[in-house]
């Protein structure tokens, strides 16, 4: 029973941290965001985006056109790749995948967290887990598969690579960082040989995070979430001037397909607005080796899109398109019973 439980820990680790180091990311965001909070109502930037979200598309999915947002409510999807270069586009994972729901009226943020291994399906690509999508084909495939799998009408993304958080933790003077002593040992850095806190700079900081030779994804994932929450330290105490500064090369450094003004428009609204609900999905799941692959797969995927349009839109009677009932019983034959509930 012990080896269930420990096992059980680890897939719960595994799971939730695609939830933390997402909602990392978007700190970051929020944090830079703070600053630009304090501009003058005429210094805000107008907003070109908030009405594109009620734009209707894809009319065949009767899930999708259960969406029904108030003209003061926008959607974007937050991509967080580690590439090992600081490029955007076909070839990298999406380790991190955030559905953020903003309330222009009651001023808050939902989070939406999707497991990066989620089993999912592309129109383009077939079946693929949803990190997998960003790989085959970059942002545009991902929103494709969001929409097509959880019966979405995702339009505006916004994708961070992991490799532009070296120049950025530079620019707030480095980050303090605990080190144990296998990670002192593998990594060979000049002048540090024992376990404790070091002063890290960007290209440090950013080889501690992709580290995992030495134990697993687990652990990696637990290290980027250390070094974003450190340069979130960094980052909050500073005064306006500063985090504008930060804010500005943090957007030339983005992926997206909204306007800067956009981009910084929610920026602006986050700073000032509230943190509200933040769940992960699928909560019922089967984590395992499918085909070949270690593989999220829902049981069923017609509960977590129910779940997840219960959350984002206060749907209670969710109606699946024709796709997801087809998709649905697909994954039925991959997984029948679940080994994870996070409900």
């Amino acid at each position: 029973m012990a080896g269930y439980n420990a096992d059980r820990k680890q897939k719960q680790i595994y799971l939730l941290g695609g939830i933390l180091l997402g909602a990392a990311i978007l700190i970051l965001g929020i944090c830079v965001g703070i600053a630009l909070s304090k501009r003058n109502d005429k210094d805000k930037p107008e907003d070109s985006s908030r009405t594109e979200s009620q734009q209707s598309s894809g009319e065949d999915k009767k899930g999708a056109e259960q969406i029904v947002l108030n003209k003061n409510v926008e959607e974007f999807v937050i991509l967080g790749i580690d590439s090992r270069s600081n490029t955007y586009g076909p070839g990298s994972y999406s380790d991190s995948i955030m559905i953020v729901h903003v309330d222009h009226d009651n001023k808050t943020v939902k989070l939406a967290s999707l497991y990066r291994d989620c089993q999912a399906y592309e129109p383009t690509y077939g079946y693929v887990r949803v990190n997998n999508a960003y790989y085959k084909g970059g942002a545009a495939a991902s929103l494709r598969c969001f929409n097509e799998t959880f019966d979405l009408n995702l339009k505006k993304y916004i994708t961070l690579n992991f490799a532009t958080m070296e120049s950025l933790v530079d620019q707030v003077g480095g980050v303090e960082v605990e080190l144990t002593q296998k990670e002192v040992d593998y990594l060979k850095w000049e002048g540090i040989t024992t376990a404790g806190k070091y002063h890290l700079d960007g290209a440090k900081a950013l080889s501690y995070s992709r580290l995992r030779k030495i134990d697993s994804d687990f652990e990696r994932t637990d290290r980027q979430r250390t070094v974003l929450f450190a340069l979130f330290n960094k980052v909050k105490p500073l005064d306006n001037e500063a985090k504008i500064s930060l804010a500005d090369a943090l957007v030339r450094k983005l992926d997206t397909n909204c306007d800067t003004d956009s981009v910084v428009n929610m920026l602006y609204c986050l700073g000032d607005y509230t943190m509200g609900e933040m769940e992960g999905f699928p909560k019922v799941s089967y984590l395992g080796l499918v085909k070949g692959s270690w593989t999220v797969v829902p049981v069923t995927l017609l509960d977590m899109n129910a779940d997840l349009h219960k959350f984002l839109y206060g749907n209670e009677d969710y109606h699946p398109s024709d796709k997801v009932s087809e998709l649905n019983e697909y994954m039925k034959t991959l997984a029948q019973e679940a080994n994870i509930d996070l409900r």
